[in-house]
């Protein structure tokens, strides 16, 4: 019974001063009740059952223990819920219900956590070179032209900025949300790029290096970042050098592009060619150049595909049968420099002047608004991003649904406020159109 209830029977009785039998029939609860409540000072009453009987599930209790026992030992975000694990009983046999198998699972889980031992944790203060990193988002507010503007901040804070296999590794892991089906860490198979015949035989247009070469090559490459930081080399060619080096190794069996981008980004914030805490979004610009992105993959990966000797395997993937490390430890850096300066120039020029313009105008919108109209933040946001997607207007649909309590004159005005902010700036692409969008 909740609290709500046993507050309303004891109003009733004791402030009210009505008689048991009208509690009972007003509230409908028992008699029993009622007294038990009146007579008692609990705030809760709550029944458990002494034993649950499950008949069907008593001969399958075996084995949805050593399912359990399994699961137990694999990371919580691995391990099957108790729908999943009602599945597979079906599948062998169960015709029992759901709920014995779920109770059965949450009372195993939650006996084995009381008796388990306390583990012994701690926080370190400090960390050897490489160990760890830190990353996180905040606001800032900075004055832009005179004006206030809110910013969001990416900090990215390195311990001694020494990059290690193991960090890679524990970025991949970070990168990769769902581990069910990736491998996190250095791959144990071939990898190839490409497509596959009718009968799903691999067609390379890229192979990755030999599972049995990718510690020393991952090595090597380390090596070589750490001696192009240390010899001052300009940061541009040295992120491009270790970053595209390490997607051409390709060690992981997924997530390689991910991570690439990102040692293009730590590599940057290392050598401090860009201001502190601050994230430089070159990776949106190789995004928005994809075509060129892929131009400068291939140009490397192509011509090496006749020096790779390789058979295709049983579960389809790809079998390397030459050496190779050498095609991978050094390769023509050229092309994918240009590429990345090119992606910098483009960051620096235009992409930073034109988001920190766009900034400006939606925050000198949003002020106008809000003093014109208050609102939540949140609806203030979103009838900018109405009105610009509606090229000016804020649509019917809009109006009739979330803006209905503004007048006509309140929206001709903040129609207004929104087109005068955002003249003269230039989209780089159409604006997506508002589904509600309408004349």
């Amino acid at each position: 019974m909740a609290v709500d209830k046993i507050g309303q029977i004891r109003r009733a009785f004791f402030e009210r001063h009505l008689p048991i039998k009208e509690i009972v029939r007003t509230l409908s609860v028992s008699r029993a009740t009622v007294r038990k409540v009146i007579r008692g000072k609990a705030t809760e009453f709550r029944y458990e059952r002494g034993v649950q009987p499950a008949p069907k599930l008593g001969e399958w209790v075996e084995v949805l223990t050593e399912i359990l026992e399994k699961e137990a030992s694999l990371p919580r975000r691995e391990r099957r819920s108790t729908q999943r694990l009602f599945e597979e009983l079906r599948g062998r046999g169960y015709d029992g219900a759901h709920d014995s198998v779920h109770r059965f699972a949450r009372a195993w889980r939650n006996e084995r956590a009381q008796a388990r031992v306390p583990v012994q944790a701690f926080v370190p203060l400090s960390f050897a070179p490489g160990e760890a990193y830190q990353f996180d988002w905040s606001h800032e507010t900075i004055t832009l032209q005179g004006l206030p503007l809110t910013i969001k901040a990416a900090h990215m804070k390195l311990s001694h900025s020494r990059l290690t296999l193991d960090e890679i590794i524990r970025l991949h892991g970070v990168l990769i949300e769902d581990m069910r089906f990736t491998r996190v860490g250095l791959r144990p198979d071939g990898v190839f790029l490409g497509e596959r015949d009718h009968q799903g035989d691999p067609l390379p247009e890229f192979i990755g290096a030999r599972p049995t070469d990718l510690a020393d090559l991952m090595s090597g490459s380390l090596e070589a970042n750490d001696r192009m930081r240390d010899d001052e080399l300009n940061p541009v060619l040295q992120a491009a050098a270790t970053a595209f080096g390490f997607v051409y190794v390709h060690p992981f069996q997924d997530g390689n592009g991910r991570v690439h981008r990102c040692l293009i980004h730590g590599v940057l914030a290392e050598r401090k060619f860009t201001p502190p805490g601050m994230v430089f979004p070159v990776s949106s610009v190789m995004l928005d150049r994809i075509d060129d992105y892929r131009t400068t993959l291939q140009d490397h990966s192509g011509p090496l595909m006749r020096f790779i000797e390789w058979r295709p395997t049983s579960n389809h993937n790809v079998e390397v049968l030459n050496e190779t490390a050498d095609l991978y430890r050094y390769f023509d850096c050229t092309s994918a420099a240009e590429f990345l300066y090119a992606c910098v120039a483009r960051t620096v020029e235009h992409d930073l002047p034109h988001e920190i313009d766009y900034l400006r105008r939606h925050d000198e919108a949003i002020h106008r608004i809000m003093n014109a109209v208050e609102m939540p933040d949140q609806l203030a946001e979103n009838l900018v991003m109405f009105i610009r997607q509606n090229k000016g207007t804020l649509s019917k649909k809009r109006r009739a649904d979330e803006y209905e309590k503004l007048r006509d004159d309140e929206v001709a005005l903040l129609e207004g406020i929104v087109r005068d902010a955002f003249t003269g700036f230039e989209e780089d692409d159409a604006l997506a159109a508002d589904p509600a969008s309408g004349p």
